[in-house]
This record gives C-alpha cells, sequence and structure tokens, in this order.
C-alpha cells in the first residue's frame, strides 16, 4: 500500500511539472542591455580619454560637457576624408581653486587621449611673479605699442626628438618684456624641455622636466633693451621614453619701450 501511494505522489509531480524548471512569467519582456550609441549621418564614433592632475577636473570639448576626470565618453565627430591627417580637438579642464587648461588632443585609430596638469590658482600667481624661477622678473612693461606674431610649425611631439614653431616679427622695436603662450599638449609633462630664441641673441629655457604643463604662457627672459625684428623659434623636446603629444603652435606677444 505505501509503495502504491508513493508512486501516485511521484506521477502527479511529474503531472503537475513540479519537478523540472519554473515557467516564466506570462507577458515578461526579455532584459536587454543599455542602448548603443549611434553616430549621425556623416559623422563617427570616437572614444575620449580624458584624466588630470589632480583629478576632477571638468572637461569640456566643442561647447560640450563631457564630464570630470578621469573619463572615457563615446562622442560623434566629423568623418575624416580617406587619406587626410588625423583631426585635433581642444579641451578645456576646470576645476575649482586652479587655473584653467587648454590641451589638444589629436585622433589615433579611434581614440583621443587628453591628459591636463593643472596649477592651484597661488602657484600660477607666484610662478607668474617670478618667471617661472627661470625668466626674467621685471616690472618694466613699456609705454609704446604691443606686437603679437602667431608661431606656425610644431606638430608631433615624440621620444627624443625635437620639436619646433617659428614666428617672423617684421616690425622693429626696443622691447621692454615679452611673452609666449604655448598651444598644444603631452601625455607626460616632466619629459620635456622647452626653450624659446629670438633674434639679437634672445635665448631663454622655458622649462625643463617640471610637472607643470608647458602649454600656457611664460614670459622670456633677458629681453629688455633688445630688439624685436627677426624669427622666434620655439623648440619642445622630448627627453624620455614612451609619452608623446603635440605642438599646435605659439603667441608672441612683445612690449615696446
Amino acid at each position: 500500500m505505501v509503495r502504491l501511494l508513493s508512486l501516485a505522489l511521484v506521477s502527479l509531480v511529474a503531472a503537475c511539472g513540479l519537478d523540472g524548471p519554473a515557467p516564466p512569467p506570462v507577458g515578461t519582456a526579455p532584459i536587454q542591455g543599455p542602448a548603443q550609441p549611434v553616430a549621425p549621418p556623416g559623422m563617427t564614433l570616437v572614444t575620449v580619454v580624458a584624466t588630470s592632475t589632480p583629478p576632477g577636473a571638468a572637461v569640456t570639448g566643442g561647447g560640450t560637457a563631457l564630464g570630470q576626470t578621469p573619463l572615457t565618453r563615446q562622442v560623434p565627430i566629423p568623418t575624416p576624408a580617406p587619406g587626410a591627417p588625423p583631426p585635433s580637438f581642444e579641451f578645456n579642464f576646470a576645476r575649482a581653486g586652479f587655473r584653467p587648461v587648454t590641451v589638444q588632443g589629436a585622433l589615433s585609430g579611434t581614440t583621443v587621449t587628453v591628459n591636463a596638469t593643472l596649477v592651484s590658482q597661488k602657484a600660477a600667481a607666484m610662478e607668474d611673479e617670478q618667471g617661472g624661477g627661470e625668466e626674467e622678473v621685471t616690472t618694466d612693461e613699456g609705454t609704446g605699442e604691443q606686437l603679437t606674431a602667431r608661431g606656425t610649425g610644431g606638430g608631433r611631439i615624440y621620444d627624443n626628438h625635437t620639436t619646433t614653431a617659428t614666428a617672423r616679427v617684421g616690425q622693429d622695436c626696443v622691447m621692454a618684456s615679452a611673452s609666449i603662450a604655448i598651444h598644444g599638449s603631452h601625455s607626460y609633462n616632466s619629459d620635456l624641455h622647452v626653450q624659446v630664441r629670438g633674434p639679437n641673441g634672445v635665448r631663454a629655457r622655458l622649462q625643463r622636466r617640471s610637472n607643470t604643463s608647458p602649454f600656457r604662457t611664460h614670459r622670456i627672459a633677458h629681453v629688455s633693451g633688445k630688439r624685436s625684428a627677426g624669427t622666434w623659434t620655439l623648440s619642445i623636446r622630448d627627453e624620455m621614453n614612451e609619452d608623446s603629444g603635440q605642438l599646435a603652435g605659439f603667441t608672441l606677444s612683445i612690449h615696446c619701450r
């Protein structure tokens, strides 16, 4: 009798389907992953990888807020023409208590990698006051006109190579002071040796093996009393291996006496 009862219970369980997997709930939609971004027509998705020292900087590119560092984000860009050189893009880094920085990053494959070293407002003010420790300290800004020249050339900054850009100043005056704003980016600032040479024996080291970004405005040492006209050359040498960057030119400002 017990054996017959056990067989009956086994048959009842099998008939009700209680020994198999539970059926899915009626009307339940299958689980789907997050929607993948799609580039509009004529555009290509690229990945922007942005880091900063210190982290937590707000990054803006093309007028669009991308987020805070460290970040990785896909953004659409106009599809590059076949055979065209890789395009470069400007990114602005901003963090409370630090001087904003603008750096450029070139497209490599489908990725744009940018890094910024932010300088605190206090340290930046001291550098401006002291001329970066290697530049001329002067209060003589002159009473004459100001000359501006754009440096052209530049290009990729890479291991054990010197990248240069030049500007031609046609107007001559006796200089009171001069400064140079360098445009570009590099993934490891302390690899770099940055110098500027001008006419009439002007030669100044702007930065060497410093963690501070060289892509900012520097005062040029020992120009007071010298003539402005001639060729000005900015050179950036990458003295170490592995990291790289881009020199996008410079802006030279001269205060005449």
